[in-house]
């Protein structure tokens, strides 16, 4: 699991009167933020990782996880800490952290799948909670804005894991109920994602499959909370050479959280020199890319090249 990371569901100054709502989240997310929450009120009550342990008899390695967001803490163990904070018994605070518990204990959506990689759990949590997501893809088109006969195409090519034609399928099942999650709900996120031309430009599954993706793409940037840019060839050298990324931002966070997937595996990214630079590379690659306007009309007239 990812280390401690600065998640919160409502501001870090929350209090009676001030308790908000938030998008609906994942069991991992819920665990990063109500730990988040319970390692700030103890450092506001003044109190040792110890103290607190051996008051819900575990151990300090123990409270260290349930802080980083690495362990599930039990309601009865919420309450006592809690009280040891002096958090009022009608503070809307606690209900607050009691939803995370419940949450947090919670099968996300992609259980039925069986057992996957936590890293890439903690990607579908992170992608389903945020209520923004910044993307650069330099060479293939995002997960979230793909057909499913590309994405098939894809799979099918994918060595790393050596997958049967049924794990192929699985792949393919899962990326299409995450776009169900990001978009088909009422609170659905801000998506803002970058390519490359090369991205637009490589033919994946054929010319007939690259043409049903690219109109795929035209009719996504439509929506109000889609906005689609390419950076063309002709722009030359730029940030996104180093590789793809994404940030993904939540509801009062203090701080976005950077993904990075690579051969190497997948990478979240917390350190601020680490989202600085990120967040420069994003700006410049907007900056240097096509209109959302321009950017659907090279990807309309590439398809139209495809003879679609």
């Amino acid at each position: 699991m990812v280390g401690r990371m600065s998640i919160a569901v409502a501001s870090l100054d929350i209090g009676a009167t001030d308790c908000v709502a938030m998008k609906v989240v994942g069991p991992n997310v819920s665990r990063l933020a109500l730990g988040e929450h319970l390692a700030r009120l103890r450092e506001e009550a003044e109190l040792s990782l110890d103290e607190v342990a051996d008051a819900i008899g575990v151990g300090n390695s123990q409270m260290r996880k349930i802080e980083s967001g690495d362990r599930k803490i039990r309601r009865s163990d919420l309450t006592v800490m809690l009280d040891m904070f002096d958090v009022p018994k009608d503070d809307r605070l606690r209900t607050l952290l009691d939803d995370l518990v419940r949450s947090s204990d919670q099968r996300g959506w992609w259980a039925e799948y069986g057992m996957l990689p936590e890293r890439f759990t903690t990607l579908l949590s992170f992608e389903g909670s945020a209520v923004a997501i910044r993307s650069f893809e330099p060479l293939v088109v995002h997960g979230l804005l793909q057909t499913e006969a590309y994405a098939r195409a894809i799979s099918e090519r994918d060595r790393r894991n050596d997958l049967t034609p049924d794990q192929a399928q699985t792949q393919v099942e899962i990326k299409l109920q995450r776009q169900e999650v990001v978009f088909g709900s009422e609170q659905q996120a801000d998506v803002h994602v970058v390519f490359d031309e090369a991205a637009i430009r490589r033919v994946v599954g054929g010319p007939e499959v690259m043409a049903e993706q690219l109109n795929h793409l035209v009719k996504m940037a439509s929506r109000p909370n889609i906005r689609i840019q390419v950076i063309p060839y002709d722009q030359g050298a730029h940030p996104g050479l180093f590789g793809a990324f994404e940030v993904f931002e939540f509801e009062e966070l203090h701080s976005p959280i950077a993904y990075v997937e690579g051969q190497a595996g997948i990478l979240y990214l917390e350190k601020a020199e680490d989202l600085t630079r990120c967040n420069l590379a994003w700006t410049d690659l907007v900056a240097g890319a096509l209109s959302p306007q321009d950017s659907v009309r090279m990807i309309a007239g590439i398809a139209r090249e495809l003879g679609a």
